[in-house]
């Protein structure tokens, strides 16, 4: 899978899980999502994901688990992660991230974990 229309979830509106793994997705946007609304659990884990838009996950009020670990992604932006109201634990290992927004997690007081091993971050 390269591309995920926007329609694709309407129909999956109580849909709790949603894996995606070892595809060819390279970016995430905002209607990607679209009819989702009750995802839990989103794993994109082995894609090409380079870009994740920052309003990508704004259908995912419930999301508690978010896994984007082995992808290519460089810079995570301000308030990608704004939208998230009950996520728990985000992964974002084994990227290529150099630069995290100082402002890439706000308003998110229940997130217990964030994975970030194997990154290129630097001080």
């Amino acid at each position: 899978i390269e591309f995920i229309d926007f329609n694709s979830f309407n129909p999956l509106s109580s849909l709790k899980e949603l894996i995606l793994s070892q595809n060819n997705l390279e970016f995430l946007n905002s209607t990607m999502l679209k009819g989702a609304n009750e995802l839990e659990l989103l794993n994109l884990s082995e894609n090409n994901i380079e870009i994740i838009e920052s309003e990508s996950f704004k259908n995912t009020k419930y999301l508690k688990y978010l896994i984007i670990n082995r992808n290519l992604v460089k810079i995570i932006q301000e308030n990608v992660f704004k939208k998230f109201y009950v996520i728990e634990e985000l992964t974002l290992s084994d990227q290529k991230i150099e630069y995290l927004d100082k402002k890439s997690f706000n308003g998110n007081e229940i997130l217990k974990r964030i994975y970030l091993e194997n990154n290129l971050i630097n001080e």
